[in-house]
């Protein structure tokens, strides 16, 4: 049920994006402003495995949405998406960052949005490239790496900002703070 709720959310991220930024796309798929960008990596991040696979989904689910396309591209694009992740998480996970979060600080966050959003522009904006989406590998993938960190970076901090802001909330008057 979490894999189709994330894919749900990635979908409806993405349609919001596209009604604030839509202005800001560099061509199909690269944008200046990448919310989504962070809800794939805030979706890894709490739900490990299960987010990739929801990542997935709903990248299949905004691609098909967007135009006619062929299956093999949809699963490229949505299996990019997927392989980024897979990749930033694994080597998050080797080089120590608790499944939990516990360890997780505003440095950590940064290095992994910027880590994510360089993987993630460089296999699609090779695959955009390469099939003629893109005319330019280097403009596409710069649009698309300050897009995805922009992106990412702007949505964890508000999700951080909320979570804090929840649990100040629920500690109440009287209780000790949790933080």
């Amino acid at each position: 049920m979490a894999i189709l709720i994330i894919a749900g959310t990635f979908f409806l991220g993405f349609q919001l994006n596209e009604l604030l930024f839509a202005q800001l796309e560099h061509h199909r798929g690269a944008h200046w402003i990448f919310l989504p960008a962070g809800l794939r990596l805030l979706f890894v991040l709490v739900f490990g495995v299960r987010g990739i696979a929801g990542i997935f989904l709903g990248s299949a689910l905004v691609r098909m949405n967007a135009e006619q396309a062929l299956t093999f591209n949809i699963l490229i694009e949505s299996g990019i998406s997927a392989v980024a992740l897979l990749l930033i998480y694994q080597l998050a996970l080797w080089r120590g960052m608790d499944p939990s979060l516990g360890n997780l600080r505003w440095q950590s966050l940064l290095i992994l949005s910027v880590g994510f959003g360089a993987t993630s522009a460089f296999m699609h904006s090779l695959w955009f490239a390469s099939t003629g989406v893109a005319t330019s590998f280097i403009e596409s993938f710069f649009a698309m790496l300050v897009g995805d960190v922009v992106g990412t970076v702007l949505l964890i901090y508000i999700a951080k900002a909320v979570l804090a802001v929840l649990r100040r909330f629920n500690a109440g008057p009287g209780r000790p703070d949790q933080d």
